[in-house]
């Protein structure tokens, strides 16, 4: 058996020789026999590791909040078509924006499918950073009777080269998001009328009474106290 080192990303040629000898041959031209040329190409690797934190432990309904994912390439090769995916499960944020140090992220209008940010090659030791913002809604409560609920966002990387350690390419960040139940006063509807309740149609005449109808809707989760 023959064994060799073989740097990342380089190819390395292999052939084979036998050699038979002995004082009584009378042939010695067939003696010797090659093998067949192979060429042996070791894949690039790079050792992507991702890490993920939030701006505040805690958060308001309301309030917006900073989630920022760094992608470090730790190497020996560079990384080629790297992919940040992640934050699908911040679907009921608001005011969304995304941005990296390198390549390009979506326009967010809402989560639904988990975004990908496209960061293309990464040299080895080099870093990006991904920066996405968003506000909490209070549909996050819809159907829970609690006021706290934790959270957490979720984010992946991939390249198109060996992965030497895949225990690192993936990493969550966890949070609180509190809500603060109130009402909500709305006015649904203002029309004038008479006030025997007759819809004012056309311009009063002098002398006549008339009454502005005014109709409140509460749109919160609290009762309005007054």
């Amino acid at each position: 058996s023959v064994q060799t080192g073989i740097a990342p990303g380089n190819t390395v040629s292999l052939y084979n020789a036998a050699v038979v000898s002995t004082p009584d041959d009378v042939m010695p031209d067939d003696n010797t026999s090659y093998a067949v040329t192979i060429a042996v190409r070791r894949p690039a690797e790079a050792e992507l590791a991702v890490g993920v934190t939030s701006s505040a432990a805690q958060v308001e309904t309301g309030q917006a909040i900073t989630i920022t994912a760094v992608v470090t390439n730790n190497g020996p090769g560079d990384a080629t078509g790297v992919v940040l995916r992640g934050f699908s499960d911040l679907t009921v944020f608001t005011a969304l924006t995304m941005t990296t140090t390198q390549g390009r992220c979506p326009v967010l209008i809402q989560i639904g499918p988990p975004a990908e940010c496209v960061l293309g090659t990464l040299a080895a030791g080099a870093s990006a950073t991904v920066t996405f913002t968003g506000t909490p809604t209070p549909a996050l409560f819809t159907g829970s009777t609690g006021t706290v609920l934790p959270f957490a966002t979720n984010v992946s990387v991939s390249a198109a080269e060996l992965d030497a350690d895949g225990t690192n390419n993936a990493a969550a960040a966890g949070f609180t998001v509190t809500h603060r139940r109130a009402p909500d006063l709305r006015i649904a509807a203002a029309t004038f009328e008479y006030t025997d309740g007759v819809p004012l149609l056309n311009a009063p005449r002098i002398d006549d009474v008339v009454q502005l109808r005014v109709v409140v809707e509460n749109v919160g989760d609290a009762v309005s106290g007054t």
